[in-house]
């Protein structure tokens, strides 16, 4: 990958057939005419360099509002899943008798599958 910017390619002569590419800051500064993101999307004018900001923002807008949605929905099922098991509790409670888990390590697993069952539905 050549990272020389300036002068005869680095080749000792001439342009080396090398094609003259835009230049895109890694650093800031102050003019309008940039390349934003590929060289395709260049800005020439000031008008379009503050649409390309003002759709930058738009677009990082959508971003975090969709993660918003999407822990809200993640929060949303486990509460959901904590209800279904609270009423799951209560109703072998009011009825009685309690799960038969048979042993301590059926109890185990049951656990280890409801913790499962969270988890999965938060990832």
């Amino acid at each position: 990958m050549d990272h020389e910017h300036g002068g005869n390619g680095g080749n000792g002569g001439g342009d080396g057939g090398h094609i003259m590419m835009h230049m895109m800051y890694m650093t800031f500064h102050g003019g309008y005419k940039a390349t934003i993101l590929w060289d395709s999307w260049a800005t020439e004018t000031v008008v379009s360099f503050v649409f390309s900001c003002i759709g930058i923002f738009l677009i990082s807008v959508l971003y975090e509002g969709l993660k918003f949605i999407r822990e809200k929905l993640h929060l949303m099922e486990i509460e959901k899943l904590r209800a279904s098991i609270a009423a799951e509790m209560k109703n072998n409670q009011q009825e009685g008798t309690s799960p038969n888990y048979g042993s301590m390590a059926s109890l185990t697993n049951r656990n280890t599958s409801m913790k499962s069952q969270i988890l999965s539905k938060v990832i």
